[in-house]
């Protein structure tokens, strides 16, 4: 069964240095030595990591994993991928 989506869900597909680039890219000034579960805290309550800007950051495979864990088809570009996951909000 799919996990509904949401940025919260999103966040849990990625690993930990997934979500610490993210955070990088969105300059957030997080903890790298903080624990997964408090990284996707902090980004889930973020205003400047919205979900549009977390999907822009990510490459084309964590895109079809988050696709994937949410049971929406994982072809196509990066572009199409990002349209489909903010489509099934």
């Amino acid at each position: 069964m799919a996990s509904k989506l949401s940025k919260r869900s999103v966040l849990h597909t990625l690993t930990k240095a997934q979500i610490v680039d993210v955070a990088d890219d969105l300059e957030l000034g997080i903890r790298r030595s903080s624990a997964k579960g408090a990284l996707v805290d902090h980004l889930s309550r973020s205003r400047r990591a919205s979900l549009e800007r977390i999907l822009d950051t990510l490459k084309r495979a964590p895109l079809q994993r988050i696709c994937e864990v949410h049971a929406l088809p994982t072809s196509g570009t990066k572009a199409r991928l990002v349209d489909r996951i903010l489509d099934a909000r």
